[in-house]
């Protein structure tokens, strides 16, 4: 079941608290959610063990956005939590299964490689704990690598209607809206292929 929360402007830190006020998801959607996926457009570290909690509980709350990593790896653990904590409830379908709800957290690239910090600490969260990657990045269709031979501009500024820079180039920021742009279409194509390969084919 798709519960989409996505609200633009957000970072993780945002996640986090809403998770904390309950307004992200409900136990009871919690029940039906197939996979938490998590997509940050920003270039930042998310992977930083040097600032992280053993327990979830220990972080003060609410989160600001000084600390990517935390906010990642509250909203990880968290989530984990809550669906092994379905074991407890006996209103739930889990109730008493050795492991709760199975969990699927599936973590995004951001949709271009230009922002390398946190395309690189992303897949190391995922390497640490195991989930998979949509690597938009790396099926998107070009590269920071190679300038377009036209514009000799990064390519991905074709597609987007504001820039950003990092390291010095220049990048498309935000990709354009709706469902008839390219680069929509190419994402939604990138994400479906990998969670075809996360879970079993429904007949």
């Amino acid at each position: 079941m798709l519960f989409n929360r996505a609200i633009g402007g957000e970072a993780i830190a945002d996640a986090a608290n809403r998770i904390i006020d309950g307004t992200l998801y409900s136990i009871e959607e919690l029940e039906h959610i197939d996979a938490l996926v998590i997509m940050q457009v920003h270039d930042r570290d998310v992977f930083d063990e040097s600032q992280l909690k053993p327990n979830y509980t220990e972080y003060p709350v609410p989160f600001d956005r000084s600390n990517y990593a935390a906010a990642f790896d509250y909203v990880i653990k968290r989530y984990l939590a809550d669906c092994y904590n379905l074991k407890f409830d006996r209103k739930s379908k889990y109730f008493n299964s050795r492991s709760g709800k199975p969990a699927v957290v599936v973590l995004c690239t951001d949709w271009h490689d230009g922002r390398v910090t946190y395309n690189t600490s992303v897949r190391k969260l995922a390497e640490k704990w195991g989930f998979p990657v949509v690597e938009f990045d790396k099926f998107i269709g070009f590269s920071r690598n190679a300038l377009h031979p036209v514009t000799g501009e990064q390519i991905s500024r074709l597609f987007t209607g504001d820039k950003q820079e990092i390291d010095g180039e220049i990048f498309g920021w935000h990709p354009e809206n709706g469902k008839e742009q390219y680069i929509q279409q190419r994402m939604g194509a990138v994400f479906a292929d990998t969670m075809r390969k996360i879970f079993p084919v429904r007949r």
